[in-house]
């Protein structure tokens, strides 16, 4: 080169994949695959427990920070984002114990669990029977 000469360069910040997802029966707000550049945040992502569930928490997994791997905020924003990640939204089943006594023949003790209702009765003629009742 011989002479000054103008140059430009143009940069461009690379972007990250952020997707969220869920296990259980729920429901997520907002997008739930989002590009996040370079040292950027996400949107809020709240997560909402269908009927008979409850939320439990958020776990994050890929290479680079965010350091925490699980989380119970809600809704979640992920800070700096350095890398793809991938954040999943944990449901649990509600669960219910129901104890009930009686004396002589008659119901016994029953155990109601996962909205299922397992009842244990005894009946002179048919010796034990156990009925399962849904949608309790």
């Amino acid at each position: 080169m011989t002479a000054n000469r103008a140059c430009t360069a143009t940069f461009n910040l690379r972007s990250f994949s952020v997707n969220f997802s869920i296990e259980g029966s729920g429901t997520l707000s907002e997008t739930v695959s989002q590009a996040i550049p370079y040292g950027g945040s996400t949107t809020p992502v709240s997560a909402q427990a269908n009927g008979g569930s409850r939320f439990v928490e958020w776990s994050v997994s890929g290479a680079g920070p965010p350091t925490t791997t699980t989380t119970t905020v809600n809704p979640l924003t992920i800070t700096n984002v350095q890398a793809d990640l991938s954040v999943q939204a944990h449901f649990v089943p509600l669960q219910y114990l129901l104890t009930a006594n009686a004396s002589g023949s008659g119901w016994g003790g029953s155990h109601l669990q996962y909205r299922r209702l397992q009842c244990d009765r005894r009946d002179s003629d048919h010796g034990q029977l156990r009925h399962i009742l849904h949608g309790c």
